[in-house]
C-alpha cells in the first residue's frame, strides 16, 4: 500500500464493488490529485456510498463522487480504493485522465492534524506519481463533493506550509542547533588551555628575572582577565549543555506524542501535576483539615486550585472514565504528643467520602521526632463528571501547640 510510512491504512468497513482496477498497462498515469471536503457528510456516509451497485464507465449518475483516500479529522487516512483502480468520480472527466482523489471530513476550519496529514498524504503520492515537476495548484486541484460549492473554496496555508515542508523533507526531526554552538565553544576553550599554559611559562620566567615585578603584575592581572573569561566561557558551555538537553527531551515527548497520533488526541500526552509544601502550617485538633500545597511544580492540564480549600479538579466532563494515581507525603514538625493518639490522612474523593490513606499512633507520651505520612493510591471518575478531590488530615491530640505540617508534596498523575 502506497504512503504507509505516513500513516495510509486499509479499510475493512467498505464494500469495495464501485470501482475496477484494469490491467496493468491500460490505465493511464495519473494526472494529479483531487482534493474535496465532505461538509455535512460524516464518514459513515461516505462509506454508505460504496454500498450501491457499481455504474459502469462512462455512465452518468447523480450519486456524491467518490475518493480514493478519506482524511479524518484527528489526522487518521483510510484508503477506499486503490490507487491503481479506477474511480468515475464525475461525468465530464475522461477514463483517460485519471486522477487520485482525498476528502477531508467535515468543513473549514480544519484541524493541525487533518491538514498535516492531508498535506503529507498529498506530497507522498505526489512524489510517487512524479508530480512535484509542476505547479503544486496545477497538481491539486479542488472539487466539490456532492454539490457542496461552499465547503472547499481554496486550501488553508497552513496546508501549504506542511506540504512545501515535506516536499522539503524539512518535517524530520533534525539535531537542535545548539549543539554546533556547544562544539565552537569546546573548541575555544581546548584553544585557551595551551594559551594558559604559555602564560604560565612566561611568568614563572619572568619571576626568574630581577626587576621585573610590574611586568609580572601585569601578567598577574591578565592570568585574572583570562581565567574569569574562562569561567565565563565555561558556564556558558554549561548552560548550552542544559538548553541542548532540554531541547532533546522535549523532542522525545513530541516524539512519543506524534507516535500515539492518530489514536490519541493532544491532551492525551498530559495529565501531570506536582504541588509542594515548604513553609510551616498550623491546623487545629479534632478538625477535618484542608492541606494546602502551595507551591506549583507541574501542572500540564491546570486542574488545581490552591489555597484553604486546596482542590484538584479531576475528570473532563465527557463520556470517558478517568483514572488518577494520586502519591505524596507530609511531614508533622517535631512536638509533644500524648500516648495512644492518632493522626490519620484522608483522601477525599468525587462524591466526598474520606478515604483513610495514611495514619499514625503516638506510641508514648512526651515529645516525638517529625513524623512523615505517605499515600499511594488511585481513584477513578466517572465519565460525564468534573470533581474536586483533596488531601484532610486530623489528629484527636489537643495538646497545645497544635500540631503543624512543615514539608510535603502531592502528585496526580492521570493513568
Amino acid at each position: 500500500m502506497l504512503c504507509e510510512q505516513y500513516g495510509v491504512r486499509y479499510n475493512e468497513c467498505v464494500h469495495r464493488t464501485r470501482y475496477s482496477c484494469p490491467a496493468e498497462g491500460e490505465r493511464a498515469p495519473i494526472r494529479g490529485l483531487l482534493i474535496a471536503c465532505s461538509g455535512d457528510r460524516s464518514a459513515q456516509d461516505v462509506f454508505d456510498i460504496y454500498k450501491r451497485p457499481f455504474v459502469p464507465p462512462g455512465d452518468c449518475y447523480d450519486l456524491p463522487n467518490s475518493v480514493h483516500y478519506l482524511v479524518y479529522k484527528d489526522g487518521a487516512i483510510d484508503e477506499l480504493v486503490p490507487h491503481n483502480c479506477y474511480v468515475y468520480a464525475t461525468c465530464n472527466r475522461s477514463d483517460s485522465e485519471p486522477f487520485l482523489t482525498i476528502l477531508l471530513e467535515g468543513k473549514p476550519p480544519f484541524s493541525v492534524y487533518q491538514l498535516r496529514a492531508a498535506a503529507r498524504l498529498a506530497c507522498c503520492l505526489a512524489r510517487q506519481f512524479d508530480l512535484l515537476s509542476r505547479d503544486p495548484v496545477e497538481i491539486l486541484p479542488l472539487f466539490d463533493y456532492d454539490n457542496n460549492k461552499d465547503c472547499l473554496q481554496r486550501l488553508p496555508p497552513e496546508f501549504w506550509v506542511y506540504f512545501n515542508a515535506c516536499v522539503n523533507r524539512e518535517d524530520e526531526v533534525s539535531t537542535p542547533p545548539e549543539l554546533a554552538c556547544c562544539n565552537e565553544l569546546r573548541e575555544r576553550l581546548n584553544d585557551l588551555t595551551p594559551r594558559l599554559a604559555a602564560l604560565e611559562s612566561r611568568v614563572a620566567a619572568l619571576e626568574a628575572r630581577p626587576d621585573l615585578t610590574p611586568r609580572v603584575e601585569y601578567l598577574e592581572n591578565a592570568l585574572v582577565v583570562l581565567g574569569s573569561q574562562l569561567a565565563q566561557l565555561n558556564n556558558q558551555y554549561e548552560s548550552l549543555r542544559d538548553l541542548v538537553y532540554s531541547i532533546g527531551a522535549r523532542v522525545t515527548r513530541i516524539e512519543e506524542c506524534f507516535n500515539k497520533l492518530p489514536q490519541c488526541k493532544e491532551q492525551e500526552c498530559c495529565g501531570r501535576a506536582e504541588y509542594v509544601l515548604r513553609d510551616c502550617q498550623q491546623y487545629v485538633p479534632l478538625v477535618s483539615n484542608i492541606v494546602d500545597f502551595p507551591r506549583r511544580i507541574e501542572d500540564t492540564d491546570n486542574i488545581v486550585t490552591t489555597g484553604p480549600l486546596w482542590c484538584a479538579n479531576l475528570g473532563d466532563g465527557f463520556n470517558n472514565v478517568k483514572n488518577y494515581r494520586i502519591q505524596g507525603c507530609i511531614t508533622i514538625s517535631q512536638r509533644r504528643w500524648c500516648i495512644g493518639k492518632k493522626v490519620i490522612v484522608y483522601l477525599e474523593d468525587c462524591v466526598g467520602n474520606q478515604l483513610t490513606v495514611a495514619n499514625w499512633v503516638s506510641p508514648s507520651n512526651g515529645p516525638q521526632s517529625p513524623i512523615t505520612l505517605c499515600w499511594d493510591t488511585t481513584i477513578v471518575v466517572s465519565a460525564a463528571t468534573v470533581c474536586c478531590a483533596r488531601i484532610r488530615v486530623w489528629t484527636d491530640d489537643v495538646t497545645e501547640p497544635f500540631f503543624q505540617i512543615c514539608s510535603g508534596d502531592i502528585r496526580i498523575n492521570r493513568v
